[in-house]
């Protein structure tokens, strides 16, 4: 696979408070109440949200700030211990704690497990009147690949690469996805990249304002999953996006992470508290494979599955 990272490491490399004299205890400013902070893909997603409202419930009186950060910046953030909990790739997680994530020069030690998530599908969409219905059509094309710090150039690296391009083959944008969205609106981009859930809202509306998704499918993608076993063969449901038919594509099964500093008692809590929010979001989980997460598991999520096979 070496070099079908070549490129990507070219894309991708890329309050202390101060008090003067001591006052009176009355003068002195209320203890702040804890943060936790948690880094998913939009901050204002339903998904988000979710979580945040479920860790505010299990911390009672904490404060949950929402940040969005793309997935390889999110692990950079756990591993600064600037963040305490986030979402992201399971392929990414394991290549950064390994010491093997392009553009990332430092070993990712912080990083540990608290969930996998089902496989989340690479979602290529194109402006309606774009001719072709290939991968390969996109070469010398405007593409989107999703913002600074976002795990989906490494997908997209990997994907063109089975194809026979690369990102060089492309005149890329690093855009955030829903300013790309409305780039395929109004003409600007001929396609973009997107990596995550399904449906997900930046592609519904490129989608309802006349853009369409491409099959993602064949020998090159075969063979990819076949190279890089963290790549899954998947479909998005007919209708998930307005009229659209089955999209086979491939993808990466997503992770909650969080730090190794943290306790076993808090990420206990948190990963209770992410499961409590499930029926409220846009995630998916496999229970049987939940524990099996790409970067070792914190011993606070270990707790939470070990009672609930006790508890069957």
């Amino acid at each position: 696979m070496r070099s079908r990272k070549s490129s990507l490491y070219a894309i991708l490399s890329a309050a202390v408070l101060c008090g003067c004299g001591v006052g009176r205890p009355s003068d002195r400013p209320a203890q702040e109440s804890r943060v936790i902070r948690f880094a998913g893909g939009l901050p204002d997603s339903p998904s988000s949200l979710g979580i945040k409202d479920a860790l505010e419930a299990a911390f009672p009186g904490t404060r949950v700030e929402v940040q969005g950060f793309g997935s390889v910046e999110n692990m950079l953030a756990l591993q600064r211990d600037e963040v305490d909990l986030v979402l992201t790739f399971a392929d990414v997680a394991y290549l950064g704690y390994v010491g093997r994530l392009p553009g990332v020069p430092q070993r990712l030690d912080h990083l540990r497990g608290v969930a996998t998530l089902t496989t989340l599908p690479f979602q290529v969409v194109v402006r309606g009147n774009l001719p072709g219905d290939s991968i390969r059509s996109l070469k010398g094309r405007h593409v989107g690949i999703g913002p600074p710090g976002s795990a989906c150039p490494l997908t997209a690296d990997l994907v063109l690469h089975a194809f026979g391009l690369s990102l060089h083959d492309l005149d890329v944008h690093a855009l955030p996805f829903d300013s790309a969205s409305r780039a395929l609106i109004d003409g600007t981009l001929d396609a973009s990249f997107y990596c995550g859930v399904y449906p997900y809202g930046p592609v519904m509306t490129a989608v309802a304002g006349g853009a369409r998704l491409l099959q993602i499918t064949g020998a090159p993608i075969e063979q990819l999953h076949a190279d890089y076993p963290y790549m899954k063969m998947m479909s998005i449901p007919p209708g998930i996006y307005r009229n659209a038919d089955r999209i086979r594509t491939i993808g990466v099964d997503g992770l909650v992470a969080t730090r190794s500093p943290l306790s076993e008692s808090d990420v206990y809590k948190m990963t209770k508290a992410f499961y409590a929010a499930l029926p409220r979001v846009n995630l998916r989980v496999d229970p049987s494979r939940a524990p099996a997460t790409s970067v070792p598991l914190h011993a606070g999520a270990a707790r939470y599955y070990r009672e609930q096979e006790l508890s069957r």
